[in-house]
This record gives C-alpha cells, sequence and structure tokens, in this order.
C-alpha cells in the first residue's frame, strides 16, 4: 500500500538537487530585484513617505529644548534607499556563493548562453566602434538608453513646469526688468548639476577591483572599467554643462562676479567651490588621456586621485547634500581597499626571479596560501623601485596551497615602460639579495566567469608573452572537462610568436590536454622569425648553450654597487634566453632569487609604515563568507558613524542659533564645511573601522606566527647573517621548487614534461584557412583574443 505521505529517499534526494541548482540562481535574482529598487530610488519612481521622516530622524541629545536633529529623517530616508538595496544585493550575492557549483538543465544553460551572446553581439559599423569606444555592443545601447531615459526623467519636467510658469507670468501682463526667457538658463544650469551628481553615483559603482557587482554581473574587472570611462565622459560633459549655463545666467543678469566669488555667504551653495571642484575635474579629465596614461601610467594614476579628491571635497563644499551621491560606490570601494590593505601590508616570499633579456621577459614566483588556485589579475608593489605604484598583471600559472604548504603564482612580466624595466634590472642583479614584492589579489566571491561553458567552438588567438592573459581561461576549461562538466566541443588555440622561448609561457596542464588525443583541443604554435640561436637557445649547429652564456648580470650588478644606473633599455644582442621560464638553478629553490636596491633615488625601506619586512605567503582576501558579510556590514556601518560624526558640527551650529548664540548668516556659511567635514570623516571611518576591526587581527596573527617581532638585532649584527635568517624564515614548497616542471623548447619544439612535444611552425598562422575549417563543423565560433594591443573577447559570430 502506497503511503502518500510518506517521505521517499530518492524524492527527498530529487527536491535538495533542485534547491541546489535553483537556490542561488533565486538569491541573485533578489539580488538583481534589490539593485533595481535602488535605481528605482534614484529616478523617484520609489521613495519614503514624509509622514516618516519623523520616526527615521535621530535627534540631538545636547539640544536642551529645542528640535534640532542630529541626523534628518529625509536623510535617514536617502540612506535607506540609496545603501539599503546595495547592502542586500552584495549579501545576497555573496550567500549564494555557499552553494557548490553544480550542473544546470541543459536548457537553462543553453538560454543563458544565447540571452549573453545576443547582448554581446557587436554592432556595425564594428572597425569604427572599436576604434572609437572599444566596440559597441547591444548591451551598451540598452545601458545607453537606460542613461537617457534617466536623464530626461530629471531634466524634462522641471523644464516644461518652468515653461508653463513663464506663460502664465506673460499672461498676466506684469512687467519684469529681466526677460523671462532667462529663467530657462536657470533651471537648465540646477538641473544639469542633478545630473551630474547622478553619473556620479552611476560612476562610482565599477571602480572597485572586486566587488559583489562584477560577481552579479558577469563581467570583470576591466570590463568594469570600460562603463566607469564612459560614464566620466558623460559626467564631465554634464559638469561642464551645469557651470558654462550657470555662468551664462549670472551674466544676463548682471551677478556675474557677485555670485562666481562667493565663498557661501549668498546661499548655502557654495559658488567658488563649485568652480574649483570643475577644474579639478578637468585635470582629472586631461590626464585620463589615452596618450598621458599610456607614456607615464604613474601620473595619469597619480593626477587621477589628486583631482577626484578635490572634485568629491569640493563638490561637497559646494553642496552639503553631495554626499548621497558619492558615498555608495565609495562603500563597495571601501570594502576593497581594506580587503588588499590586508594583503599588501606584508612582504609575500619570491621562490624564484629570472630574467630573460632577449624577450625582455621577467618571470616571478610568489608564494600564496590560498587553498585554490587564484587565477586572473594580480597587482604587485616593489618598494625599491616606487612605494606607491602598484602595477597589474596576470597570472601565468597557480598551484594551490595544502595545509601548511604554501602554493606558487608565476607571473612573466614584459619589459613595456620604466616600472617594469626596473624590475627587469633589480631581477638580473639579484646576486642572493632579497627583492621585496607586495601584492594584492582580487576577492571574488563567485567564480570567474567563464562565457564560454555553453559556447559550441572556441577560436583563441594570442600573440607572444601575451598568451599569459588567456591561459587561466583554457586551464579553467580543461579541469572543467576533467571534472566532467560541460564545456566546448572544439577549441583551437593559434599562437604566434617572435621568439620561441616565448612558448615556455604554457601551462603545462593545457599542454598535456592539447597532447592527450581526444582532439577537443588542438594547439598550433606558430614562429614569426627564422629560427636559431637568438630564438631558442641553440647554435647553429643544433649545440644546446648554457642558459647563462652570454650574461650581463654581473654587469648590472657592477654598475648598480658603484652607483650608477645602467642602460635602461639595452640594445638586443646575440646571447641565448636565459632560463625556461621556472626557475635559472638551484639557488631560486632555497628561497629567494632576489636583489638588493639600487643605491641611486631615494627608495623606500618599506611600502607601510605599519608593514614588516619578514615575508609572509600571501593571504586570501578575506577569511570566507561570513568575514566577507561581516565586512560589508562594518563598512557601512563606520560610514554612517562618520556622517553623523560629521554632520554633528551642524547640529551644535543649530542649537547654537536657536539659543540667539550666533546669527543666522553664520550658520548659512557652515553648510559648505560640514559637507567636507562629513565626507571627510565618512571616509576616515568607514575604512577606520572594518579595518581595526575584521583586517588588523587576522594580520597581526599571521604576523605573530611567521614570527615578524620575534627576531631582535644586535646593533653590530653582520648583515649577511641577518639575511641568512630571513631566509630561513622564508617557507618554501615540499621538496624545494623544482623548475622542471615547465615546459621547455628545444630543436623546433616545445617539450611538455611527460606528455610529449609540440612541434613549432616557421611561419605565421593561416586564421582564415583556421576559421573557415571550424565553420564548416559549428554554426558559431567565439574568439578570444590577447595581444599588445591588450585582450577582449571578439563578439562576432564566425560562421
Amino acid at each position: 500500500e502506497i503511503n502518500p505521505f510518506r517521505d521517499d529517499s530518492s524524492a527527498r534526494r530529487a527536491r535538495m538537487s533542485m534547491f541546489r541548482v535553483w537556490a542561488p540562481v533565486g538569491l541573485r535574482a533578489l539580488a538583481w530585484l534589490a539593485l533595481t529598487v535602488s535605481l528605482a530610488s534614484l529616478a523617484k519612481y520609489v521613495y519614503i513617505p514624509a509622514s516618516w521622516y519623523t520616526t527615521l530622524g535621530i535627534r540631538y541629545p545636547y539640544g536642551f529644548e529645542f528640535e534640532v536633529w542630529a541626523w534628518t529623517g529625509r536623510n535617514s530616508g536617502r540612506l535607506v534607499l540609496g545603501w539599503g538595496p546595495l547592502l542586500l544585493a552584495a549579501l545576497l550575492t555573496i550567500a549564494s556563493s555557499a552553494f557548490a557549483p553544480v550542473d544546470r538543465p541543459k536548457w537553462w544553460t543553453n538560454n543563458t548562453y544565447k540571452v549573453r551572446s545576443f547582448l554581446q553581439r557587436q554592432l556595425p559599423p564594428t572597425r569604427l566602434w572599436l576604434a572609437v569606444s572599444d566596440g559597441l555592443t547591444i548591451l551598451d545601447v540598452i545601458l545607453c538608453m537606460g542613461l537617457v531615459a534617466l536623464h530626461a526623467k530629471y531634466f524634462l519636467p522641471p523644464m516644461i513646469s518652468q515653461h508653463a510658469r513663464i506663460v502664465k507670468l506673460r499672461e498676466s501682463g506684469q512687467v519684469f526688468r529681466d526677460p523671462l526667457w532667462y529663467m530657462y538658463f536657470k533651471v537648465a544650469g540646477r538641473q544639469f548639476g542633478v545630473l551630474m551628481f547622478i553619473d556620479v553615483y552611476l560612476l562610482l559603482l565599477p571602480i572597485p577591483r572586486s566587488s559583489f557587482l562584477q560577481d552579479l554581473a558577469g563581467l570583470d574587472h576591466a570590463a568594469m572599467i570600460r562603463y566607469h570611462k564612459f560614464l566620466g565622459l558623460v559626467t564631465f560633459y554634464m559638469l561642464t554643462l551645469h557651470a558654462l549655463v550657470t555662468y551664462a545666467y549670472w551674466g544676463f543678469v548682471g551677478r556675474f562676479w557677485r555670485e562666481f566669488w562667493d565663498w557661501g555667504t549668498i546661499r548655502t551653495i557654495n559658488n567658488l567651490a563649485g568652480t574649483l571642484s570643475w577644474l579639478c575635474f578637468i585635470l582629472l579629465a586631461w590626464a585620463s588621456k589615452d596618450f598621458i596614461r599610456r607614456s607615464s601610467y604613474q601620473f595619469f594614476y597619480r593626477i587621477h586621485i589628486l583631482g577626484f579628491l578635490g572634485f568629491m571635497v569640493l563638490g561637497c563644499i559646494h553642496y552639503s547634500g553631495a554626499w548621497r551621491f558619492f558615498t555608495p560606490g565609495l562603500l563597495l570601494w571601501g570594502v576593497d581597499l581594506v580587503q588588499r590593505a590586508g594583503m599588501g601590508m606584508t612582504p609575500v616570499p619570491v621562490l624564484s626571479a629570472d630574467v630573460d633579456s632577449e624577450k625582455d621577459v621577467t618571470t616571478l614566483v610568489l608564494q600564496h596560501s590560498q587553498s585554490t588556485c587564484p587565477l586572473g589579475d594580480i597587482h604587485l608593489l616593489v618598494p625599491a623601485i616606487s612605494r606607491w605604484a602598484w602595477h597589474p598583471f596576470t597570472i601565468a600559472r597557480a598551484t594551490p596551497a595544502a595545509g601548511l604548504t604554501p602554493g606558487a603564482l608565476t607571473l612573466h612580466v614584459k619589459g613595456e615602460g620604466q616600472w617594469t624595466r626596473a624590475l627587469r634590472r633589480l631581477a638580473a642583479a639579484g646576486a642572493g639579495r632579497r627583492l621585496e614584492v607586495r601584492a594584492s589579489l582580487p576577492a571574488r566571491s563567485l567564480p570567474a566567469p567563464e562565457p564560454w561553458a555553453a559556447a559550441e567552438a572556441v577560436a583563441v588567438v594570442v600573440g607572444g608573452i601575451a598568451a599569459t592573459a588567456a591561459m587561466p581561461a583554457l586551464r579553467s576549461l580543461v579541469e572543467a572537462r576533467r571534472s566532467g562538466h560541460q564545456g566546448p566541443r572544439r577549441v583551437l588555440v593559434l599562437w604566434a610568436a617572435r621568439h620561441a622561448t616565448e612558448f615556455l609561457a604554457l601551462d603545462p596542464v593545457v599542454g598535456a590536454a592539447a597532447l592527450a588525443g581526444d582532439g577537443w583541443l588542438t594547439l598550433e604554435l606558430h614562429l614569426t622569425r627564422r629560427p636559431g640561436c637568438r630564438h631558442c637557445g641553440a647554435d647553429p649547429q643544433g649545440v644546446r648553450r648554457s642558459p647563462s652564456a652570454g650574461s650581463s648580470q654581473d654587469e648590472e650588478l657592477v654598475a648598480l654597487q658603484a652607483g650608477q644606473d645602467p642602460d635602461p633599455d639595452p640594445e638586443p644582442g646575440p646571447e641565448p634566453a636565459r632560463g625556461r621560464g621556472r626557475g635559472q638553478s638551484g639557488e631560486a629553490a632555497a628561497g629567494y632569487r632576489a636583489v638588493r636596491k639600487p643605491q641611486t633615488g631615494l627608495v623606500a625601506v618599506s611600502a607601510s609604515p605599519l608593514g614588516t619586512r619578514n615575508p609572509c605567503p600571501l593571504p586570501p582576501a578575506h577569511q570566507g563568507r561570513l568575514h566577507l558579510m561581516a565586512l560589508h556590514l562594518i563598512t557601512f556601518l563606520g560610514g554612517f558613524t562618520g556622517l553623523i560624526l560629521g554632520w554633528s558640527w551642524m547640529a551644535e551650529a543649530q542649537t547654537a542659533r536657536e539659543s540667539g548664540a550666533l546669527p543666522r548668516s553664520h550658520v548659512t556659511q557652515l553648510y559648505g564645511t560640514v559637507g567636507a567635514t562629513a565626507i571627510a570623516c565618512f571616509c576616515v571611518v568607514g575604512l577606520g573601522l572594518p579595518f581595526a576591526v575584521l583586517i588588523a587581527p587576522p594580520m597581526l596573527v599571521r604576523l605573530w606566527r611567521g614570527g615578524a617581532w620575534r627576531r631582535i638585532t644586535p646593533p653590530d649584527a653582520d648583515p649577511g647573517e641577518e639575511e641568512a635568517r630571513d631566509l630561513a624564515r622564508v617557507p618554501v614548497l615540499a621538496g624545494g621548487y623544482n623548475s622542471s616542471e615547465g615546459c621547455s623548447v628545444d630543436m623546433g619544439t616545445l617539450t611538455v614534461p611527460g606528455h610529449g612535444s609540440i612541434p613549432i611552425l616557421p611561419r605565421r598562422p593561416a586564421m582564415d584557412e583556421a576559421f573557415a575549417e571550424l565553420g564548416l563543423l559549428h554554426s558559431r565560433i567565439d574568439v578570444l583574443l590577447a595581444g599588445a594591443g591588450g585582450m577582449g573577447i571578439a563578439r562576432d559570430a564566425v560562421t
């Protein structure tokens, strides 16, 4: 007899399986709904009734019998609608990561892939849009239309209302001193300022290197920065229109100089501070030009930060309520900053630092303590080069940490600028000296997006050392296929390089999959220059040269010790490639293959006055999901506390005004000062509170376990002995670091250890023929491009 109320075990397992599949989807859908509420509140479609303001306000405790508010109910309503949906969306996104990745139904995967592919389709003329704005997709058009609609929602109703008012005044027959059409400029100038602040709200959301928005949207930091650049351009135009139209109105009514030089004495709006804020943004926009950013990235970066700080502080002096547009994006950025601060406070052990002078590539191997393989981008800081310059690089290879045994991260740094060439000189001059490197990794709560999970066929076209950018994606495809997950039916990799040693960047896992013989992954290596002793480390007779032959490391070391600057960009000589991409000698296995700092110039001893010089494996950005949730909560709480602390000045002034101790004009002039004080307190407390509560304690524990403060060095101690003790504290991989784990180039082939060899073809890749062959077998081909011009996914369908 069948009991319908009996809980069958198979049915229970089916329900749990469905829950694991659809619960993350539901949580992310709720997160998107929360973001929609935030945007709807920005467009005034969602609002808090005015009757609630009294309940939401915080009365000033020292206001005596006067009705003075330390924090008004209107400001509380702005916080609830401006910060609340963002915090809720962040917590829901992090909670969705608690579910283990599972294969969803094929119909869901295919339809999701089709929607994403449709949104990422490039619109014609493709070449024009790629040259002007890095391409124009259907998603870009939809977002632009939404931005235009938001602007129209704020701009048109006040203009229409003003027009009706002017018509009514004209019909009344009254005589006015100024023409009534001057009023159009007054309203338009004000509304352009409102639009500018709305754009600022959207402008700051994409700037964190890692945030829940990237996880939720499935975009990386480069894609988010692309939208940041576009919104920055729109913000600049709105701000410029706000300034010029307002100036025109002042000129029309004959009050230009009086209004221009006003520092908050006429009304609560500080006009001169607004002009200075506009000038700061002009400086920021000028420094963001491509030719400036590419010629001197550090100049761009510093001017960008200083210009933004001036724009923000002066903007809050100009309008004290500007904090509600700046703070949402700054809160997300603050969560990212405190995580990076915890990672970058201590140096990271360097297992090896090798230089290949022929292809101008420096290979670094760093230690990390994460149980998973961090792939993607990593930011490095070398205090011997610059105390503040963090440079992004792509992780070429990663091995996970196991228990107390740390993992390793391999980086290939191409000498393209002053910073990378300085790193090359330091690594080349290494003679047992330590290379102090600090690093930070992006903190993702969800796995990195895999745009090819449901692709039918993928063609990967890479050039030179830029193949490093494609290796993480290829490795993720290989590992997903090994674990039984769905993936592309065919992957074709076309790799062209000028030097055969550049193929050493190949991940052995990817190479082994290409040699497995199952046919789903094809790897073609193309050498675009004539092979010979300069490209593969062999002389014309085929005799293998020593990696150290023709080395100029000794000469560079002598130059550095003599206080001289070696040639920053030496002419290429006939010497062979040095090393094989993973290490040169057994000295690297013992600990550091590192350098001493140059004796010329002013260099910083440490990257942070609170940091130590005792190396520790690179820690994770956070200690788990609960820790990341707490970081968001404490950061938002710290920001709120800072705002109330800054605004308490105004509450005290209003109390004095009510008691007759201060005139009303004095309180009016305080609005700008209070606005600047509030945003400053917001930044200090919003960053300091989560760092002190959640970042500093585990960092101190990590330093104590690593013995950072247990060493007391006598004043007359031998520096060599001190360095030996430092190196002895560096944790190394079990069994040492084996440089033979990587691939090797010999006699026109690339050898993958334990799996075989891949031939190196002496010609350029025939991409048209390769695409045509794939097109005969597959209806759609996704293309990944990685080269000197940058990396991006070509979203055109190749048929």
